[in-house]
């Protein structure tokens, strides 16, 4: 008879939302930047993310391409990225930062694929 230890699936998905939340956390006030699926480009401040997983963004810079630059920054303030437009993100976090983050991720991965 095995003695392993049994994870009930609501004490799996609580420990799964408490590492997301840490991931989030770290994740709050960095620079994020998101591609939409139309190809637009926004940096801006991570401010929140809701249940759905739109995530909205203060001091934002959308990116647009220009004929004479390769790059053209247009400040537009705060925009919300509805999680059906999302096609990446990424965030700037500094090289301490990113080994608990790729931590967490790592940690994130192995409760997901457990389940």
């Amino acid at each position: 008879m095995s003695s392993k230890p049994s994870i009930d699936s609501s004490e799996a998905r609580s420990q799964q939302d408490q590492e997301a939340l840490a991931i989030v956390k770290k994740l709050l006030h960095k620079r994020l930047k998101v591609v939409v699926k139309d190809g637009r480009v926004f940096i801006g401040e991570f401010l929140c993310i809701d249940k759905q997983a739109n995530i909205i963004l203060g001091n934002t810079y959308q990116q647009v391409q220009s004929d004479t630059a390769p790059f053209k920054e247009r400040p537009i303030g705060q925009v919300l990225v509805p999680a059906s437009q999302r096609k990446s993100c990424h965030a700037e976090v500094m090289p301490n930062e990113r080994e608990g983050l790729v931590h967490l991720l790592q940690a994130q991965q192995e409760i997901v694929t457990s389940d």
